[in-house]
């Protein structure tokens, strides 16, 4: 969790044209003229090894973007180049960005995954 928190402190408030934004799956009513903002975590590993303990965790993110039909103010390349901006160098972009359209809401979305090594304070 402390990968979410980061890189949501990181970034919340921040991106021009998003509205929202979120550390859990979005659950309700899509609202079509705000952008959604999702962090969620990807699978990590450990690396690096200290007397048989792991002293490096590698922690990966995946950062997606939902804008919804009816808004007009939100521009993904904006949003794309703000995210960036605010999270490299501490995070590599692993993923993406990949750009689509979310099947079941129809909304245009972006897609990234970060990664960082987080070392781990061994007491």
């Amino acid at each position: 969790m402390t990968a979410i928190n980061d890189a949501y402190q990181a970034i919340f408030k921040r991106v021009p044209g998003v509205d929202r934004y979120y550390k859990k799956r979005i659950t309700g009513k899509i609202d079509n003229t705000k952008t959604d903002l999702l962090i969620t975590p990807v699978v990590g590993s450990y690396t690096v090894y200290g007397s048989n303990i792991p002293t490096i965790e590698v922690q990966e993110i995946e950062i997606q973007i939902f804008i919804g039909k009816e808004n007009k103010k939100a521009n993904l390349d904006t949003i794309k180049n703000s995210i960036v901006s605010f999270l490299v160098p501490k995070w590599q972009v692993s993923y993406g960005p990949d750009e689509g359209t979310d099947p079941e809401t129809d909304e245009s979305m972006l897609t990234f995954h970060f990664t960082r090594n987080y070392e781990r304070k061994l007491n």
